[in-house]
């Protein structure tokens, strides 16, 4: 059998006539002063306060290096909501950890319980501060759990003071001023800024789109035009500034669709009369074979497209109508059907030519 060395024996408690009387007498010290500690636990765990705080405060008193005296002090005082106290005394506390090189654990606990505190305080940055310290002594979950509610918590009340309907007016009229200057990336800068003063301000965004588009950051645009109709479906501008952008990358289904959401919100709407004529006479007008593969290429790509010719009843009407091309109009008369086969006809996907 394999031999294990031996657990070595620990050293043996110096025999009273080996200390010298000045550490017999710590020692005594020391005895006394985590008795009147255990006193103090029991009175805490029963909640007699004042009898804690006595017993607490006696074994500091009797053992003034020992810091586990003053952060139990702290415990008491945290549960009388005396939280000023409380973190004074971890303050305390720390100071006589590290003058004494006590235990990084026991440091790391003194100063979270300074950081609960000083929540309870609604000093936050500070509290942060406190649980930032703790962690560098000491990574414990709980008190990483309680630095990020901290955190989060002063980054909300952060931005709820950032906030300003007026300033997001004035940051707004500045963009529009910006963008007939010609001044387009400084006219992103302050619409951006106004969508921070007020997030639910649906406006700025079909404004910057607008600058993007100047700046041929047509992807950009894009993301900003859906975002605005997120925010506000009725707003008929960025449903046409959409069609318009779509019609510029010959994404002529994307555009069909956005022009017929601004009609359908404002059948008077030239704009986005004038610019579905625009998307159907190009998908009627002749191209190039090349530029139609190329087109329906990308079509391919969209995940609209790619989720019709993917369902079921349309793979049907596609296999019915690749057999016999005049079944087309039974199915037309189903507004679902036609309304995808003229997206994938505006795609360049199929051809009923």
């Amino acid at each position: 059998a394999r031999a294990y060395p031996k657990t070595p024996e620990p050293e043996p408690e110096p025999m009273e006539e080996d200390l010298s009387e000045e550490e017999i007498a710590l020692r005594a010290t020391k005895k006394e002063a985590n008795a009147a500690k255990e006193l103090g636990n029991a009175a805490y765990k029963a909640k007699q306060f004042d009898e804690a705080i006595a017993h607490y405060s006696k074994a500091h008193e009797l053992l003034p290096t020992e810091m586990t005296y003053l952060t139990n002090l702290a415990a008491v005082y945290f549960e009388q909501k005396d939280y000023r106290k409380s973190a004074e005394t971890c303050t305390e506390a720390v100071a006589v950890g590290r003058e004494n090189r006590t235990d990084y654990k026991n440091l790391a606990k003194a100063m979270a319980r300074k950081g609960n505190a000083l929540v309870k305080l609604d000093e936050l940055e500070a509290a942060i501060r406190s649980y930032d310290d703790s962690l560098l002594e000491h990574r414990e979950p709980d008190v990483e759990k309680r630095q990020k509610a901290a955190k989060k918590e002063l980054k909300a009340r952060s931005d709820l003071a950032y906030l300003s309907d007026e300033i997001a007016t004035q940051e707004k009229e500045k963009g529009n001023a910006l963008f007939k200057e010609g001044k387009h990336v400084e006219a992103i800068a302050a619409y951006s800024e106004a969508m921070k003063r007020n997030p639910k301000d649906h406006v700025p965004y079909s404004n910057r789109a607008a600058c993007y588009q100047k700046l041929m950051e047509w992807q950009l645009a894009v993301i900003d035009c859906d975002k605005c109709i997120a925010m506000c479906p009725t707003f008929v501008k960025a449903w046409t500034r959409k069609g318009g952008l779509h019609f510029h990358l010959k994404e002529y289904h994307k555009a069909m669709g956005a022009y017929n959401g601004a009609i359908a919100l404002d059948d008077s709407s030239e704009e986005a009369k004038n610019g579905l004529e625009r998307v159907v006479h190009m998908i009627n007008s002749s191209t190039s074979e090349e530029e139609q593969k190329a087109r329906a290429q990308r079509a391919m790509q969209d995940p609209e497209i790619q989720a019709i010719l993917q369902d079921g009843t349309m793979r049907n009407v596609l296999s019915d109508m690749q057999t016999d091309p005049k079944s087309a109009n039974k199915y037309l008369s189903d507004p679902e059907i036609k309304g995808n086969i003229e997206k994938l006809i505006a795609a360049g996907v199929l051809s009923m030519k």
